[in-house]
């Protein structure tokens, strides 16, 4: 926020409640979504948030235009929650009841390592800069989401 949009800490700040708009909003979508639709918009949210990570990472080397930043923040904030929330629902609709606690143990393990990610993200960004970080991390989740797509094409297009 400081070194790109020359913003304070309440800038950033503000940042930050943007994108959680953005969240509030995936979240509101995916409650009012039918069960039938998660598979896909699970799918859909996890290609959907590494594209929009390779975008602002490519829009913050070329412009610091605050309003597609916030444009970016918020579609970024409805991919991931709706990602989150989606994929918490296939999860659980396919699990048999005995086997629900463990396997939902295993999505909050998930949101605990969450700091290792970020450490990696940190570390990119110190080798390279903050926008090239966001590229690379975005490529790496477009290449894996491709790849379940492709590994999964039957169950999820064909439902």
């Amino acid at each position: 926020a400081k070194d790109y949009f020359h913003l304070g800490a309440s800038g950033y700040g503000y940042l930050f409640a943007i994108g959680s708009l953005g969240g509030l909003l995936g979240a509101l979508v995916a409650g009012m979504r039918s069960k039938e639709h998660v598979k896909k918009a699970t799918t859909y949210a996890f290609t959907g948030f590494g594209s929009l990570l390779i975008i602002f990472g490519v829009a913050a080397l070329f412009t610091n235009y605050i309003f597609l930043f916030i444009l970016l923040l918020i579609l970024i904030g409805f991919s991931l929650t709706t990602f989150y929330i989606s994929n918490n629902t296939s999860i659980q609709l396919l699990v048999e009841d005995a086997y629900r606690g463990r396997v939902v143990s295993t999505i909050f393990l998930g949101l605990g390592l969450t700091s290792i990610g970020n450490f990696f993200i940190g570390t990119l960004a110190e080798l390279f800069s903050a926008p090239v970080a966001y590229i690379i991390i975005g490529g790496m989740l477009l290449v894996a989401s491709l790849f379940f797509m492709y590994l999964t094409r039957e169950s999820v297009f064909h439902d």
